[in-house]
C-alpha cells in the first residue's frame, strides 16, 4: 500500500488556510513534529517559544497562526486559525487505514443463528456464538471470540485476539482495541460457613454506548446483580480495569493503568490520570479531574482537580501548595536552627 500524498492546496482547503510562498501544486507525503519533519512533510508552529525549532526545521512547509506569520519571512507556510487542530486533522487525512473486506473469513467460525450484516467484516480464525448481531459496516479483526447472544452495533471495530463474553451489548462507532476483554465474571467473593471464598453469581451484563473507544489489554467486567454500564463517548486507555457494576458517564477520558473497584459510579466529563487507583461503592460527580497515581477511598461531591500524594485525597490547588513547602522544607529547618541559635546567644 503506497504512501498518501496530498497537494497544499489539498491541505489549504482541509485545514480552511491560506498558502504563502510556495506553489498549491507541489505535494506532501505526510506531518510530522518540528524536529523530525523531512523536507517532504508538513510541520505545524502552535508555541510561540519553539520559534527557534521552526527556523531550524527542514519542514516543506509550516502551520502557522497569523500571530506567528508575521515572523516567517520567505519560509512556504499555511496560516490557519488553529495550528495544533489543523495538525490533527492532517494528520487523519494522511493516515493509511487498512481495508477490510465485507463477509466472513473461511476459517471463521459464525453460528448459523447470528445475524452478521452484509457489509461487516469477520476476520480469520474468529468464533461467532449462538444470537449474535453484528450491526453494518463492523470489523471483526482476526481471532476475536464473541460469544452468545453478543450486539455490536454499526461501523463498530474489533481489533485481534478480543474476548467478548456472552450477552454484551456494544454501541456503533466503537473502537476495541487488541486483547481487550469484555464481559468476564468480575472478582466477587462470599465466605461459605467453614470461610471457602465461593464465587458470587454474576447474573448482569457490561453495555456499552456509541462512540466509545477501549484500549488494549483493558478488562471490563460483567455485572453482578446490577449491569456495567459504559455511557456514550468514553474513551479508555490501555490496561484498564473496570469491576463489575461500574458506571461510567459519558464523554469521561480514563488513562492507562487504572483500575475503578466495583460498584462505584463515575460521572461525565471526568478525566482520570494514568494509574489512578478508586475504591469499590464510591460517586464521583460530573466534572471531576484526577492527576496520575492517585489513590481516592472516598467520594468526590464537588466537580474541580484532585490530587493525591502522602496527605491524601484534596483539590489540586491545596495539594500543589503542600508539595512547594515540602520542596523547601530543608531551607526552612536551617532558617529555624538559625533563628533559635540567635535566640539562644
Amino acid at each position: 500500500m503506497g504512501q498518501k500524498k496530498l497537494s497544499l492546496q489539498e491541505v489549504a482547503n482541509l485545514v480552511r488556510g491560506e498558502l504563502v510562498n510556495l506553489s498549491s501544486e507541489i505535494e506532501v507525503s505526510g506531518i510530522s513534529s518540528l524536529d523530525k519533519a523531512g523536507e517532504t512533510e508538513l510541520s505545524f508552529l502552535s508555541d510561540k517559544r519553539y520559534k527557534n525549532k521552526a527556523s531550524e526545521s527542514k519542514a516543506l512547509a509550516l502551520l502557522v497562526d497569523k500571530s506567528n506569520a508575521s515572523g516567517m519571512g520567505d519560509r512556504a507556510h499555511v496560516i490557519v486559525k488553529d495550528p495544533y487542530g489543523a495538525a490533527i486533522i492532517l494528520a487523519e487525512s494522511f493516515l493509511v487505514k487498512s481495508e477490510f473486506k465485507p463477509g466472513v473469513h473461511a476459517t471463521a467460525i459464525v453460528d448459523e443463528t447470528a445475524e452478521v450484516d452484509s457489509s461487516a467484516s469477520i476476520g480469520p480464525y474468529c468464533i461467532v456464538g449462538k444470537n449474535v448481531k453484528v450491526g453494518a459496516g463492523s470489523v471483526i479483526e482476526s481471532g476475536v471470540k464473541v460469544e452468545d447472544d453478543v450486539t455490536i452495533g454499526s461501523a463498530t471495530h474489533v481489533h485481534s485476539n478480543a474476548v467478548i463474553y456472552r450477552e454484551s451489548v456494544i454501541g456503533s462507532n466503537c473502537i476495541i482495541k487488541a486483547s481487550a476483554v469484555i464481559g468476564g465474571v468480575g472478582f466477587g467473593y462470599t465466605q461459605d460457613n467453614n470461610g471457602n471464598s465461593k464465587q458470587v453469581p454474576h447474573l448482569g451484563k457490561v453495555l456499552i454506548g456509541d462512540d466509545v473507544h477501549i484500549g488494549s489489554s483493558s478488562t471490563i467486567d460483567r455485572g453482578s446483580f446490577d449491569d456495567t454500564v459504559i455511557q456514550n463517548g468514553v474513551k479508555i486507555d490501555n490496561q484498564v480495569q473496570i469491576g463489575h457494576n461500574v458506571r461510567i458517564g459519558t464523554n469521561t477520558v480514563i488513562a492507562g493503568c487504572s483500575a475503578i473497584a466495583g460498584s462505584t459510579h463515575i460521572g461525565s466529563f471526568c478525566m482520570l490520570g494514568g494509574g489512578a487507583r478508586i475504591s469499590d461503592h464510591l460517586t464521583f460527580t460530573d466534572g471531576v479531574m484526577l492527576s496520575g497515581n492517585s489513590v481516592v477511598g472516598k467520594s468526590i461531591e464537588q466537580p474541580g482537580v484532585y490530587a493525591n500524594g502522602f496527605f491524601g485525597l484534596e483539590s489540586y490547588r491545596d495539594w500543589a501548595k503542600k508539595v512547594v513547602l515540602f520542596k523547601n522544607i530543608n531551607k526552612m529547618d536551617r532558617r529555624l536552627k538559625d533563628l533559635e541559635k540567635k535566640c539562644n546567644e
